[in-house]
């Protein structure tokens, strides 16, 4: 039976977790949705924080500590602050109304110390839920799993998005998916990720490769996973002079530890150009050793203002009937590589794209 289940803080970058939240697991059912106050989300469908059609949540600003129909408090740290997060305090006081709370993916120092301590006052009560790991061997050698990499050339990318619909729909089709990302959470699919890789303190970028590379074979051979998902851990290539997003360096070293067979490019609506898609293609397939197999659109643009000034990239969301017109458009054009209508069945096909199947 599902516990039922309260998400907090929610923000843009976990609108696909809401979205596929009972799909993709089968632990919990999502009874609410908290964001800090502030934010702007409040009382309005989650969708809309992306300027994406409505999903069915409607955003809180006020966590429901009082009321009997939720068992657990979900908390996840988003990758960029959004608003006042008071974590530690607000598990304090759901433990101390009798809930259960479980931090997915703590990674803080002071969080995971914070973490313990309420386990201690609170036993039974505070848990965690972390990215998955294993320890890797020490060879290396190329997965006789297909590899399947998403990536787009913003930091703030929608690959997550595609990765989690691709994997529902893989799934679906008896595919036995071993699924590595970037979104912190990941670990409530049961995903892994690459941190302890990226923060482990190493002698040069060679052993990175290597553990990377043994990694994701150790957890395809434990998991007897027939297919390899892959959310690119930074943009695949700097953007502009302003926009660096560390110059796709992990995202290279990742496709040096394994090779991708297939690149979805996740891109902004606005570079749906036949002739510009390509020639990203190609310098992927030449740096990354594998070209776009298929573009999965996303209604995001480059906020031009917020970059220059902050020297950190950001991203304004378009309304989702803009993007529409674009991708249609772009289809009449044509082109070789294909462009995903993530509109209506988006993953269906791309699953055909990459497969060839129904």
């Amino acid at each position: 039976m599902r516990q039922a289940a309260v998400w907090y803080p929610f923000c843009p970058e976990f609108l696909p977790v809401v979205r596929w939240f009972e799909q993709g697991q089968e632990s919990y059912e999502l009874r609410y949705l908290v964001s800090p106050p502030g934010c702007g989300y409040g009382g309005r469908d989650a969708g809309e924080a992306c300027n994406q059609p409505p999903v069915g949540r409607i955003v809180s600003e006020e966590l429901p500590f009082d009321r009997e129909d939720w068992d657990t408090l979900l908390l996840c740290r988003p990758g960029r602050i959004v608003g006042e997060l008071r974590l530690t305090e607000l598990a304090e006081e759901a433990a101390v109304h009798g809930k259960q709370v479980l931090f997915v993916n703590p990674d803080r120092i002071a969080e995971i110390e914070d973490l313990e301590r309420l386990k201690q006052e609170y036993p039974g009560q505070v848990g965690c839920l972390k990215l998955g790991e294993i320890e890797p061997e020490g060879r290396f050698y190329r997965s006789q799993a297909p590899v399947i990499l998403f990536g787009g050339f913003l930091a703030q990318s929608a690959s997550f998005e595609a990765v989690l619909e691709l994997y529902l729909k893989v799934r679906e089709e008896g595919y036995r998916p071993a699924v590595f990302c970037r979104n912190e959470a990941g670990g409530l699919f049961g995903f892994y990720g690459f941190a302890r890789i990226w923060n482990a303190p190493v002698r040069d970028e060679n052993e990175r490769i290597k553990s990377l590379n043994a990694y994701i074979n150790g957890v395809v051979r434990n998991t007897y996973a027939n297919l390899i998902l892959i959310e690119a851990p930074d943009a695949l290539m700097r953007y502009n002079a302003n926009t660096l997003d560390c110059f796709g360096v992990r995202s290279y070293m990742l496709c040096q530890a394994v090779v991708p067979d297939y690149l979805v490019g996740c891109v902004s609506y606005e570079l749906l150009e036949p002739e510009l898609i390509e020639k990203l293609s190609d310098d992927c397939r030449v740096r990354l050793g594998c070209e776009f197999c298929a573009v999965w659109p996303e209604n995001v643009v480059l906020d031009v203002y917020y970059t220059s000034h902050r020297k950190r990239s950001d991203v304004v969301y378009m309304p989702y009937e803009y993007m529409y017109r674009e991708v249609r458009r772009r289809k009449e054009q044509g082109g070789r590589i294909p462009v995903m209508d993530v509109s209506v069945g988006g993953a269906k096909e791309l699953y055909r794209c990459i497969t060839g199947q129904g």
